[in-house]
């Protein structure tokens, strides 16, 4: 029903039966997805912060949209994101980044954080020395901010692994120090730049948000 939208309800049931397999959490296919240990912290908009298998416990009750922070890579600066899913996937294997400053986040070998140079890249391709982009909670402009610098890529136990969708910006915030800091990570799914989405995917424009499929040549998003 996500991916196909108002769609689905005309699908064969054996089509739709075979397709809730392949795009099932527990299904092969999902090996690669890219996610975190469920003890990373995410700070939220409205400033409380959770760890992703608390907000994942959180979203099964009551499954809301929040507000988390995210980072426009065009613009350079950090923008509040609108977090329409929460993910939990089977145990997969784990790697800590420890950072300059000691902090650090753990997550599987496919995951992709936000570097410095505004490309997001995957755990796996990241090395000593590269650089993340910051996460300050007060700061919305990374322009003098020291960036998030590596020190060591580490294999760090197997265990079950979450995420987040957010629309439009395809990142989050985590905090991997103190007073919020930390770093941006890509996430799972959602509504991005230069993607496909199911029609009844939101999108936010200037007049709130709409459906893809409500969309028309000339609308502002």
């Amino acid at each position: 029903d996500y991916y196909l939208g108002r769609v689905a309800k005309d699908l064969h049931p054996a089509w739709k039966e075979d397709l809730e397999v392949v795009f099932s959490p527990g299904s092969e296919i999902f090996e690669w997805i890219m996610c975190l240990s469920g003890d990373t912290q995410v700070p939220l908009l409205d400033g409380s912060q959770y760890s992703l298998r608390e907000l994942y416990a959180r979203w099964e009750k009551s499954p809301e949209p929040f507000g988390v922070y995210s980072f426009d890579l065009r613009a350079g600066e950090m923008v509040p994101g609108r977090c329409t899913r929460v993910l939990k996937f089977k145990p997969d294997q784990l790697y800590r980044v420890t950072f300059e400053d000691g902090s650090s986040v753990r997550a599987n070998a496919d995951h992709e954080f936000v570097c410095w140079d505004g490309v997001k890249r995957k755990l796996c391709d990241l090395k000593v020395g590269d650089r993340l982009m910051p996460f300050r909670a007060h700061v919305q402009s990374m322009h003098g901010q020291r960036p998030a610098g590596i020190v060591s890529v580490e294999r760090d136990g197997v265990e079950p692994v979450y995420c987040l969708t957010v629309d439009v910006w395809s990142n989050f915030a985590l905090v991997t120090g103190e007073n919020r800091c930390g770093i941006f990570s890509g996430n799972t799914g959602g509504i991005g730049i230069g993607k496909g989405h199911p029609v009844d995917a939101p999108v936010l424009t200037p007049g709130g948000w709409r459906d893809v499929g409500s969309l028309a040549v000339g609308d502002s998003v």
